[in-house]
């Protein structure tokens, strides 16, 4: 939907324009429409990942999340002094917290990185650490 907006920004801007009296609340400014712009790219990792897990990647999806988990510290650090952005960051990060502690409820997961001989016990003694503890203070 964002990435349609954008797409259609030009158009949106005449027709509020055109209709300044009823729809002037409604009318973006510029830091808004960039706050739209940055969401689009924030977002683009967990799209990305997305995609890239649909069919047998099991093994893969730990990993995915592992990098996720780095995107949103990365994209937090950026956007420190943009309230906007960091709370929907906030929001994104405790939604993502509760899917990454689900993973560790279910043994599959574990066990697809224990067979697969390029990842083993390796990858879960050194990347799977409770979520809470490995990335603490990140929003205080």
């Amino acid at each position: 939907m964002l990435e349609s907006a954008i797409e259609l920004e030009s158009l949106i801007r005449v027709f509020i324009d055109k209709n300044f009296t009823n729809l002037h609340k409604n009318k973006l400014s510029t830091d808004e429409w960039e706050t739209i712009r940055e969401t689009i790219a924030i977002l683009k990792s967990f799209k990305d990942a997305t995609k890239s897990m649909e069919g047998d990647q099991l093994d893969e999806v730990l990993q995915s999340m592992d990098f996720l988990i780095d995107h949103i510290k990365s994209k937090q650090e950026e956007h420190a002094f943009d309230s906007n952005l960091l709370a929907s960051l906030l929001t994104m990060w405790f939604t993502f917290n509760k899917y990454y502690n689900l993973t560790d409820q279910i043994p599959a997961y574990a066990a697809a990185l224990l067979l697969n001989p390029t990842l083993r016990k390796q990858y879960l003694d050194n990347h799977r650490k409770p979520l809470e503890l490995r990335n603490k203070g990140i929003i205080e």
